[in-house]
């Protein structure tokens, strides 16, 4: 929801008025987009030099991948319309706030694809002849779904009308994003730890040396976690 900085909230921006997170978020999705794209493109060479063919997973991958990239230019563009400053120092409020908004719409696609190309993933791995776990990755993939489908609707009409987002003094209904942002947050983080741990099991039963089992285990973990990293919800900063 637009809104004007009250006179404290001013007068506290003019006194750290040097603070800067602009860098900080250039930085984050930089590093972050090179990491996923080296691992997508190891992914595709890997395959591609064992003479596998590309299933679902790999091509939905690629699609998380470019959707991330539309996630990764609507932040940079943010900090072009002032992301990372204090607001007084914004010169174009309305366009920042329709970056953020549309950056804030992309997340919850690319979230979505990654994750269920995660689960198509484990889908070719581990689910040959395993009802229970092809059923669980189903639960999943649909809880999945249907949650980054709501996300997304909801940050797009988290205020109605939706120039309210970026438009200070028409009437309008916005809900609680402070309290929205975090149930997403958490949500997500509990999706994350889910796919983590659902093919443990299945590592765990390997006949394989403890060692062997616990290198594999680590991989998973921490692809996973570049996934959460890339990933991460696009905010107000």
């Amino acid at each position: 929801m637009a809104t004007l900085p009250s006179p404290a909230e001013i007068l506290w921006q003019e006194e750290h008025i040097s603070d800067n997170k602009a860098p900080d978020i250039i930085a984050f999705n930089v590093i972050c987009f090179f990491i996923a794209c080296s691992a997508v493109a190891a992914r595709f060479t890997a395959r591609r030099i064992k003479k596998i063919a590309y299933g679902a997973d790999d091509w939905l991958i690629l699609a998380g991948l470019f959707v991330t990239l539309g996630v990764v230019i609507t932040s940079l563009l943010g900090v072009r319309y002032g992301a990372g400053k204090h607001a007084i120092l914004v010169e174009d409020p309305a366009a920042g706030a329709k970056v953020l908004l549309a950056a804030e719409v992309i997340w919850g696609c690319a979230i979505s694809t990654v994750k269920v190309s995660i689960l198509l993933l484990y889908h070719r791995l581990f689910a040959l002849n395993n009802r229970a776990f092809t059923a669980t990755l189903w639960i999943v993939g649909i809880f999945i779904i249907g949650y980054c489908t709501t996300q997304t609707f909801a940050a797009l009409f988290q205020c109605i009308p939706i120039e309210a987002n970026w438009t200070v003094g028409i009437r309008h209904h916005c809900v609680n994003s402070e309290l929205g942002g975090t149930i997403i947050s958490a949500v997500n983080v509990l999706t994350d730890f889910v796919l983590l741990v659902l093919p443990m099991p299945i590592l765990y039963k390997l006949q394989k040396p403890w060692a062997q089992k616990a290198q594999i285990m680590g991989m998973f973990l921490l692809g996973g976690l570049c996934v959460d990293q890339t990933g991460s919800r696009p905010r107000n900063v």
